[in-house]
């Protein structure tokens, strides 16, 4: 029945205090004026629910803000017919100042109605927040929060000051004091958080995580997470680690996420136990929408409340130092990257690349074949490649580079008589040389006529051989008599030709004693191969004569 009723209770609160949630201050860097403007603080006295009589217990006193200050004087009243003081123990902020040079000091005063505590720094100031000190009282009789008779002050300005250096005494102005009842879950630090992909494209499934971390114990939360339903859809809620555990600890979890789209709510109740543990307290896996809009999309976490209950207690006590943030996620258009060679061959498609971003290409450099004429070098791609913004094609673009040869120009017997390098194709090419010659013999004269092959536009690196004629050499036959006297000349008889002579018969005068007749030539008459001359040749006869006795 107790459990019951605590349960009861729990829910019933949780309920009824649905609130924003709340979120940890985060204390800034010390801060360093000349005066105390600007300067806050805030003193609070913990105090027990309730306490039995001759129960001895603790009324602990925090500073929290941002000052610093040289002078305190803090007074803590109470009802001594209800409490006596037993001792006082210094705390974390004031053990620092000591440390620091400080003097602290604390005493009950004759009236017997207040603890006086005070701490003066003669040079550096105390700052921070934390524990001032513990007092120790003993209970004369049963009490409750409201009957201990505490009250929190500062009395007069000065009693909390800042003293520039070089300057006078400057008030801390902005202050506060305040009793409360001892909040176990004080203590308590928790960071709730949503993790969701950075980025997300329309059509995708991801996954949103709603996170607990820190040093906290539960036994209830009340929780919602908040999304765009029209570009988000849950396709299923995944109960995490955290959950399991609070069922494990015989927890209820009572969660929705259809009733109203874009909004899962989470109550924990934990009614005989609490859970410390970090980690997933619940997965959604969502579909993003095929037409959802380009765009930065919040998950949004907003926590009503947080509680923890001592065990065997009815009171429920709020878990303040809780930090809630949510998570952003980016809905980024997608489209279809083709590349093309020259020719219309497909050599890459890249789907899914996201809006805004620089497409690459990641294949082989095209090509493209080239001919006799030209050559071809890749030099980009059209249009000209830059940041995506729908779906595109790019088309491979190529140099044309006209070819060049090298015509070879060598005499008939292979001499190399020039060569001409990086002659672009289809110009004529012309040799710059001296004329090409070939040495002749008694035959033959060779006169230069041109190459073989025939000279034509270049196609292709060739070899052109000086081409001659063949010329029959002629030569001078010269017939002359015994007496060299000229008798014929036969001029341009070709090599070879047997010559003839065609005039008449040479003679040779005889004489009383002889007679000469015309047998041949000397030398003897041979085919030409060169200038010759031919002399008549006599034969001698001795002439006879009678003699008549």
């Amino acid at each position: 029945m107790k459990r019951f009723i605590a349960f009861a209770v729990a829910l019933s609160m949780i309920l009824a205090l649905v609130s924003v949630p709340v979120s940890a201050e985060t204390a800034s860097a010390a801060i360093r004026h000349r005066d105390a403007s600007g300067m806050n603080a805030s003193f609070k006295a913990y105090a027990p629910e309730s306490v039995t009589a001759g129960e001895e217990f603790p009324v602990v006193v925090e500073v929290n803000g941002e000052y610093e200050a040289h002078t305190l004087k803090l007074m803590l009243d109470f009802d001594p017919e209800k409490v006596e003081h037993v001792s006082t123990a210094y705390g974390t902020i004031t053990t620092q100042a000591v440390a620091n040079g400080g003097f602290p000091m604390s005493a009950v005063a004759t009236s017997g109605k207040s603890l006086s505590f005070g701490l003066i720094m003669p040079t550096a100031p105390f700052t921070g927040s934390g524990e001032l000190y513990t007092a120790t009282f003993r209970a004369k009789q049963d009490l409750v929060y409201n009957e201990y008779g505490f009250r929190l002050h500062i009395d007069s300005p000065s009693d909390f000051a800042y003293f520039p250096s070089g300057g006078t005494s400057s008030p801390i102005q902005d202050h506060s004091e305040e009793v409360l009842i001892e909040n176990p879950a004080r203590h308590f630090s928790a960071e709730i958080f949503v993790e969701s992909p950075e980025k997300a494209h329309p059509g995708d499934d991801i996954e949103v995580t709603l996170n607990i971390s820190g040093e906290y114990q539960m036994t209830g939360i009340q929780i919602y997470l908040y999304f765009d339903a029209e570009a988000f859809e849950i396709t299923e809620y995944v109960p995490g680690a955290v959950l399991e555990a609070a069922e494990a600890a015989g927890g209820y979890c009572i969660e929705s996420h259809t009733a109203n789209p874009g909004e899962v709510s989470l109550i924990v109740l934990i009614p005989d136990a609490d859970i410390s543990d970090e980690g997933v307290i619940y997965t959604l896996n969502l579909h993003v929408a095929d037409d959802a809009e380009p765009g930065v999309y919040d998950f949004g976490p907003e926590l009503a409340r947080m509680v923890y209950s001592e065990p065997g207690s009815t009171s429920v006590y709020d878990i303040e130092n809780v930090t809630v943030e949510g998570s952003e996620t980016e809905i980024v258009e997608v489209f279809t990257v083709t590349w093309l060679n020259w020719d219309g061959t497909e050599l890459e498609v890249d789907e899914g690349v996201e809006a805004g971003t620089m497409p690459t290409y990641d294949g082989e450099e095209p090509t493209k074949g080239g001919d006799d004429q030209y050559t071809y070098t890749f030099i980009g791609w059209d249009p000209e490649v830059s940041e995506v913004t729908g779906d595109i094609t790019y088309t491979a673009v190529f140099e044309e580079t006209v070819n060049t040869y090298t015509v070879t120009w060598v005499n008939e017997d292979g001499t190399e008589l020039e060569v001409d390098e990086e002659v672009e194709y289809g110009t004529m090419p012309t040799y710059d040389g001296e004329e090409p010659i070939k040495e002749g013999d008694a035959q033959y004269s060779y006169t230069f006529i041109g190459w073989d092959p025939e000279v034509s536009e270049v196609t292709g690196d060739i070899t052109y051989t000086a081409v001659f004629e063949e010329v029959v050499n002629t030569y001078t036959v010269t017939w002359v008599n015994w007496d060299e006297t000229e008798l014929e000349v036969d001029e341009e008889v070709e090599y070879g030709t047997m010559p003839t002579y065609d005039g008449e018969e040479p003679t040779k005068e005889g004489d009383a004693q002889y007679t000469y007749t015309f047998i041949g030539w000397d030398p003897e008459v041979s085919e030409v191969t060169g200038d010759i001359t031919y002399t008549a040749v006599f034969e001698q006869t001795v002439n006879t004569y009678t003699v008549t006795w």
